[in-house]
């Protein structure tokens, strides 16, 4: 076996110093490198050492130099302000949009303030002939009022149905958007009973505008109605009194709830916008089971500007010409024909607009009645084809909706039901 020879000292020679014995740090072909600098200095590293990527300054989590705060975007650790996840705990950065919007205000309350004089004039005490002959039977039929029950009329006017249910021993309030209105009803309020005006006949030139297109042959029990107004005095001594309110029919907050037996909107529901608020607000006042009749001029037929009467000379008829019908709509229209130039806003809505708002508001459509004109032509060639055109085509519709369940059980439905 080879043995591995042993280094030795060599001895030193005379003349020599004596050589100190090699080590790793004074190895002659190895240069140690020096510790990494934890921080930059001024010095360069040994001559010939690796070069090395300057070192990162120190991180310090308590402070940050000015140029890399949290909300610089140029620090590379800038990270975005985290959404808030609850209301009470808004962002830093920024403040936290609400979580709801406000609900839009209701549009301004339309009303006949302009042309309060003209329309109580026009109106009596008793109501128009088209109240008294068509309109107010019907309404009295639909209601079926009972002595001493509680009814509500929205759009009350200057109170003629009021009056009319007072002298049927009826406690009634009316509420109007219209003080002037407001003000002419509590002037007409007596006490006394209402006193019908006698019909007038119509005459060929009254047939073609837009009263001339309403027909109609009363039904029995409209023809009786319209006679127990004349006799309504001798129900009761002295009536009880009517409650006047100034008010928005779409807000009736003011008024307390389940306070009605019935309540009425008597040709004054296609002059608000939007309905649906006015539903809402009568179902709230409603008695469980209650009643709400409600009468205008007929969506089909009688839409301001977009239907009128027509003649065929061939076939020798009289027609009804509807140019629009199933998109809602308004229009301006004069309160003072031939007088002034004041005018509030229609509104045209489809029926089912009506039946939607209805039942968005726990209402049900138990009843719908179309009503002709009352009016007869009695000379003229166009006669017969008149008074025809008079009963196969309504002036009025009149829906009764019965308070089947609170608002708020079927409120989600609204937006789906009302198309305002």
């Amino acid at each position: 076996m080879n043995k591995r020879p042993q280094h030795r000292h060599p001895k030193p020679r005379p003349g020599r110093e004596p050589q100190t014995p090699p080590t790793a740090s004074a190895a002659p072909d190895i240069t140690p490198l020096p510790p990494r600098p934890q921080q930059a200095t001024g010095g360069g590293l040994p001559k010939g050492a690796p070069k090395r990527p300057p070192a990162r300054p120190p991180v310090t989590l308590n402070k940050r130099p000015p140029s890399f705060s949290a909300s610089n975007p140029n620090n590379p650790n800038y990270r975005p302000p985290a959404r808030p996840t609850s209301p009470h705990k808004p962002a830093t950065s920024k403040p936290a949009s609400p979580a709801k919007a406000p609900a839009p205000a209701l549009h301004a309350p339309t009303h006949w303030s302009q042309a309060a004089d003209w329309y109580d004039q026009l109106v009596g005490e008793a109501g128009s002939e088209y109240h008294q002959q068509v309109v107010l039977p019907g309404a009295i039929r639909l209601l079926a009022p009972q002595k001493g029950d509680t009814i509500l009329d929205v759009a009350c006017g200057q109170g003629v149905l009021c009056r009319l249910l007072a002298s049927r021993g009826v406690v009634a309030t009316g509420v109007d958007a219209s003080d002037e209105l407001i003000r002419l009803a509590k002037k007409r309020e007596k006490g006394s009973p209402a006193t019908p005006r006698p019909s007038d006949q119509a005459t060929e030139g009254e047939e073609r505008d837009e009263g001339a297109g309403m027909n109609d042959e009363s039904t029995e029990d409209e023809a009786d109605d319209a006679a127990s107004l004349a006799t309504s005095n001798s129900q009761l001594a002295t009536p009880p009194a009517i409650r006047y309110h100034l008010g928005d029919a779409r807000d009736l907050s003011f008024l307390p709830a389940a306070e009605f037996n019935a309540a009425a909107c008597i040709l004054g529901i296609q002059n608000i916008h939007p309905i649906g608020p006015v539903f809402r607000s009568v179902a709230r006042v409603l008695k469980p089971m209650g009643k709400f009749v409600i009468v205008m001029m007929h969506p089909c037929f009688r839409g301001p500007k977009e239907t009128s009467w027509g003649w065929d000379p061939v076939e020798n008829i009289q027609y009804r010409r509807v140019d629009r019908y199933l998109i809602p709509r308004k229009a301006p229209i004069v309160t003072n024909p031939g007088i002034s130039k004041d005018y509030t806003w229609t509104f045209h809505k489809p029926i089912g607009d009506y039946v939607k708002a209805a039942r968005g508001a726990g209402l049900l459509v138990d009843s719908i009645e179309e009503w002709p004109s009352h009016k007869t032509s009695t000379s003229g060639p166009r006669a017969g084809a008149e008074n025809t055109a008079r009963k196969e085509i309504p002036m009025f519709l009149a829906l009764r909706v019965v308070n089947i369940g609170k608002p708020e059980e079927i409120e989600a439905t609204e937006e789906e039901a009302t198309n305002e």
